[in-house]
C-alpha cells in the first residue's frame, strides 16, 4: 500500500480484468483531475499505455498508476476502491482532502 494513493486489490483485479477484455493488457491506469465543479473537482480514469513527462507511477497490486503531480498532491491519502453491493458495482473514489 503507498501512503501516497491507494488502488485496492479488487479494484487493481477489476482494471487488469477490463484491459484484458479490453485487449490492452500492459497498460496502466491513468488518474486524472478534470474540470471542477460546485462539488469539487471531477477525476477521470482511464487506460494508457505508458506514463508521460512529469507523471508518478505507482505499482499497486501488478497494476501501474500514472498521476501528474498535481492530481497526486490533490488525492495523497486517498483510495480507489471496487465496490460490489445491492445498488450495483463500481469504482469508489475516496479523496480524504
Amino acid at each position: 500500500m503507498s501512503n501516497l494513493f491507494e488502488v485496492t486489490q479488487s479494484a487493481a483485479e477489476k482494471i487488469l480484468e477490463i484491459s484484458k477484455q479490453e485487449q490492452k493488457e500492459g497498460f496502466g491506469l491513468r488518474v486524472r483531475m478534470g474540470q471542477g465543479g460546485c462539488s469539487g473537482p471531477q477525476y477521470q480514469l482511464g487506460l494508457e499505455d505508458k506514463q508521460t513527462e512529469g507523471d508518478q507511477v505507482l505499482d499497486q497490486h501488478g497494476l501501474k498508476v500514472f498521476m501528474d503531480g498535481a492530481t497526486l498532491e490533490a488525492l495523497k491519502g486517498g483510495k480507489l476502491e471496487w465496490i460490489e453491493g445491492p445498488q450495483g458495482a463500481g469504482f469508489k473514489l475516496h479523496n480524504p482532502n
